[in-house]
């Protein structure tokens, strides 16, 4: 099949390990042929989101790539919401693909996209959306004009020709049905996932990073990563950490950090030589430290890494969001505050058992709901139910 990734509502980030950078590898790997088109908009040196040239090239995947700007409408800042890209007919005709997954609802260009299917009724057309009430329609103008009005009115026209909208979270089927009043089913849960490695190559990563940090396999790696900021917690982490003595723990902090955030960091690496600092790492790596790991921390904003670190077999503890409530369930620990950090980390160093049960339970829920393989299929199976 010839399969086109849409990326027009959002940035795109060349070699990351984002759903948009693996679903398009794997539908390519599975001997599609497979097209990207994007914004402009990617992040500049992991820190800042800023724009690229438009242009077309070869990702480090080997799938062709188009990036493209939106047209200029009233002002740039009005420019950037509605996102109109006037090339978009032009190079859905040039492709001219059996199946468009279209990453986000936020562009002009979905009419266009349905413009399309129209004229080819045999292409299925899947959306995706990310959007909830904590990331989108956060003020008065974009929640009553932008989501309310704009978008409101130009989904409702859209609708009828969209096979499938792919909700990320329960939080996201929520926000689709009551912001624009999209029908249950059309909607489906389709969370982020994260890819599952072979068992011997699995332990073999573990082994090999485990050597060169001198870890010993009694002791425990917990792992906290991504962009920094104060809605991570991360200084809640450090110090919940620190009233715990155990030696045979280790915490690795692995990413970006606000310059103040880095400062209080610092000064507690100084302090307690269980804590590692490891700076920004290549998605390559950071599998690496994945597999290594016994526990993924994550008690702040939500994060994709979440996904890949029990999928490469660590546990989680996590802020009890409702979407990790709904997915999740009873498959990770679940910490508020820093008590309920500190109480889990003296839990996991007085019982390794209580860990490693819940590993093993993380990863068979990984294994089945959140391998990206399996969701990647979900195309192929929507796709020829309605051949």
């Amino acid at each position: 099949m010839r399969i086109i990734h849409i990326m027009l509502s959002q940035y795109y980030v060349d070699n990351y390990n984002y759903q948009e950078n693996i679903l398009p590898r794997i539908h390519k790997d599975d001997g599609n042929d497979v097209m990207i088109l994007a914004s402009t908009a990617t992040y500049i040196n992991n820190l800042r989101l800023g724009y690229l040239k438009s242009g077309r090239y070869i990702n480090e995947d080997g799938i062709q790539v188009i990036r493209i700007h939106h047209s200029l409408f009233l002002n740039n800042a009005i420019s950037s919401k509605i996102r109109r890209y006037p090339e978009t007919y032009k190079l859905l005709e040039e492709f001219s693909p059996d199946v468009i997954f279209c990453h986000g609802l936020m562009t002009y260009e979905i009419k266009t996209i349905v413009q399309y299917k129209k004229k080819h009724d045999d292409v299925t057309l899947f959306f995706d959306s990310h959007a909830d009430f904590n990331n989108s329609a956060s003020n008065f103008f974009s929640r009553k004009i932008i989501h309310g009005i704009f978008y409101k009115n130009l989904i409702a026209a859209i609708l009828p020709s969209v096979d499938k909208i792919l909700c990320v979270t329960q939080e996201s089927i929520i926000f689709l049905k009551n912001m624009y009043g999209i029908p249950s089913n059309k909607l489906k849960l389709y969370p982020l996932g994260g890819e599952i490695l072979e068992s011997n190559l699995r332990q073999s990563k573990r082994n090999v990073l485990r050597s060169m940090l001198n870890l010993k396999s009694s002791d425990i790696l917990i792992i906290h990563c991504g962009k920094m900021t104060k809605y991570k917690r991360t200084l809640e982490i450090v110090a919940a950490f620190k009233n715990v003595t155990d030696k045979k723990m280790r915490l690795i902090l692995i990413g970006s950090m606000d310059r103040e955030l880095e400062i209080s960091i610092d000064e507690s690496v100084k302090q307690d030589p269980r804590i590692l600092k490891m700076g920004w790492k290549e998605p390559s790596e950071l599998v690496d430290y994945f597999c290594a790991g016994d526990l993924y921390i994550q008690p702040g904003s939500q994060s994709v890494n979440m996904q890949h670190a029990i999928c490469y077999g660590c546990a989680a503890a996590l802020y009890p969001h409702e979407s990790h409530k709904s997915l999740l369930g009873d498959k990770v620990f679940y910490v508020e505050t820093i008590n309920d950090m500190e109480l889990l980390f003296k839990e996991i160093s007085e019982s390794r058992d209580s860990l490693e049960n819940m590993r093993k339970r993380s990863f068979e829920f990984a294994r089945e709901k959140l391998d990206y393989k399996k969701l990647a299929a979900i195309v192929y199976q929507v796709s020829h139910k309605r051949i």
